[in-house]
């Protein structure tokens, strides 16, 4: 139900000309094979996107959603499968798909030419501004990077302060091990004491009373 709600948030995004707020780009480097297609590396580029404001009317739907579900970007596209040095069509090819980059973006999706969701790729390691509704400075939000987050009034998420970490429980079991060890040989070694004294006291006691008179 989540992919058609998506699938037709795109439909509705590529019926108009997509007017793109993105500061730089992203490539895509999707491998075609056969029909089959994956998604093989992610990169950010500082150069901006290219202009695609002619679309096919059919082919694949590549779009950019954000953390609160709304859609950033989208459009269609096919892949370069003719080869115009020769008559033949390719089978096979890496295509690098470069789109805007979008701060907020949260996931990358691609749809085949029937609407079904093939690829679904998570975007927040590239994402600085997560619209949690808290200006988070430490994942790098600011008034500039994040207004939905960072404006005046909303609330700044506090630095925590570092907890000494406890020792794991093993450590604290061999720690009185060792102590309860420590004690019996005190007590051992205090009893050998006190048997050695007898034993000398005893075998003095027997001397004397075998010395002449």
């Amino acid at each position: 139900m989540m992919n058609k709600k998506l699938l037709l948030a795109f439909a509705l995004f590529l019926a108009v000309i997509p007017i793109c707020f993105a500061n730089g780009s992203m490539s895509f480097l999707l491998h075609y094979d056969n029909g089959d297609v994956s998604l093989k590396e992610i990169e950010l580029l500082e150069r901006s996107p290219p202009d695609f404001i002619s679309q096919p009317d059919e082919g694949f739907a590549a779009g950019i959603a954000s953390f609160n579900g709304s859609v950033q970007y989208a459009r269609r596209f096919e892949f370069p499968l003719k080869d115009y040095d020769s008559i033949y069509t390719l089978d096979k090819l890496d295509y690098a798909l470069i789109v805007p980059y979008f701060n907020s973006g949260r996931y990358f999706y691609l749809f085949d030419n029937d609407g079904k969701q093939i690829i679904k790729a998570d975007l927040e390691e590239y994402a600085i501004c997560n619209q949690n509704g808290i200006c988070n400075p430490d994942y790098g939000e600011t008034e500039i990077t994040c207004r939905e987050d960072c404006k005046v009034g909303m609330p700044v998420e506090e630095e925590k302060a570092e907890v000494p970490a406890e020792p794991a429980a093993e450590e604290e079991l061999a720690e009185e091990n060792k102590s309860a060890l420590s004690n019996e040989y005190l007590v051992i070694g205090a009893l050998a004491a006190v048997l050695l004294i007898i034993i000398i006291a005893i075998v003095l006691a027997s001397r004397k009373k075998q010395a002449p008179q």
